[in-house]
């Protein structure tokens, strides 16, 4: 590419983490999995921020798979993950995203030990290092009150919105899976009623919440991201702790279409689509069993009932309800 074919963020983006180093799990995806999915991103590059060959050679014939124009990228942290930000850091994901011939740059840092300015301080070594040609996209929680969310470092509990609310990010993947019961925002059929991440409402509540209040910079797109199954995350925090896993989809259809066609005053002009952690659990739900006994689909269920509902959405979205 030349510097300046920059990808184009897709207008309805279905975001598929991979976590190489489950390579168990990861041998289990499927290709028609794979094309479920129009933004892939591998999780995760090491602390200093170079990508392990190993585990890149056992991704790459997964990756193969992906339908021509599929956008990849590489994750930067992880859960659990120390983070190591400095400048270093930053110019070895640039090289590590050309050297794999990636798409861009995804922060997903959850250490807790991470400071605001230093978090500040890495994005900007970042950007002054990448090419034009690489999308940015960072993956915080969600988190704030109803009336005014806030994208936070998982874990640690501070909100990014001195950067977020800046220009610079393509998309922010928003963890509406991580926070627990704590957090909830109004309903857009009904405001009078607070949900969380444990309801499938959470999708088109945690958009219209952070579209109109949650002061994310304008040009950067909106992706609710959520678990794949019952074992992707505690069932707290989890819109598949329900007893029956196919009453689910339907409900995050009828959130998409909310969102899409601008209902209750929802502006769908920043939605850039949903997120799901993970292909690996998706791939092999087996080991990752859903937390207090919740049962989990079976394999590739996600990809097959909840992927196409996001990229099926119409291509032009309605205006904003005047």
């Amino acid at each position: 590419m030349l510097e300046t074919d920059k990808p184009k963020w897709p207008e309805n983006a279905m975001v598929g983490y991979i976590d190489m180093q489950a390579t168990g799990s990861m041998d289990a995806i499927e290709p028609s999995q794979i094309h479920a999915y129009n933004v892939i991103i591998l999780g995760f590059a090491d602390v200093d921020g170079t990508i392990n060959s190993t585990l890149f050679s056992s991704v790459e014939p997964i990756l193969d798979e992906a339908t021509p124009g599929t956008l990849k990228l590489i994750s930067y942290g992880g859960a659990n993950a120390s983070a190591q930000l400095t400048s270093a850091t930053a110019q070895n994901l640039v090289a590590a995203a050309s050297q794999y011939d990636l798409d861009g740059i995804d922060l997903d840092i959850e250490d807790s030990a991470v400071t605001l300015p230093e978090f500040q301080s890495f994005v900007a070594d970042l950007q002054a290092a990448m090419n034009a040609n690489l999308l940015l996209t960072m993956a915080p929680i969600l988190a704030g009150a109803s009336d005014s969310p806030t994208l936070n470092i998982p874990n640690g509990g501070i909100s990014l919105e001195p950067i977020y609310s800046q220009p610079g990010f393509d998309a922010v993947l928003v963890q509406a899976y991580n926070s627990g019961p704590n957090f909830v925002y109004p309903l857009p059929s009904d405001p009078s009623q607070l949900v969380g991440e444990i309801n499938a409402d959470i999708v088109s509540a945690a958009y219209m919440a952070l579209q109109q209040n949650g002061n994310v910079n304008a040009d950067t797109k909106i992706v609710i991201g959520i678990p794949a199954n019952a074992g992707g995350a505690p069932t707290g925090s989890n819109l598949w702790n329900v007893l029956d896993f196919t009453t689910v989809p339907p409900m995050i259809a009828s959130n998409l279409q909310d969102i899409s066609k601008g209902n209750y005053g929802i502006d769908p002009s920043q939605f850039g689509g949903m997120m799901a952690w993970s292909l690996n659990t998706d791939a092999d739900p087996s080991a990752y069993p859903g937390y207090d006994g919740i049962e989990n689909g079976p394999a590739a269920y996600f990809a097959e009932n909840v992927a196409p509902l996001v990229t099926a959405l119409p291509a032009q979205k309605a205006k904003a309800a005047e």
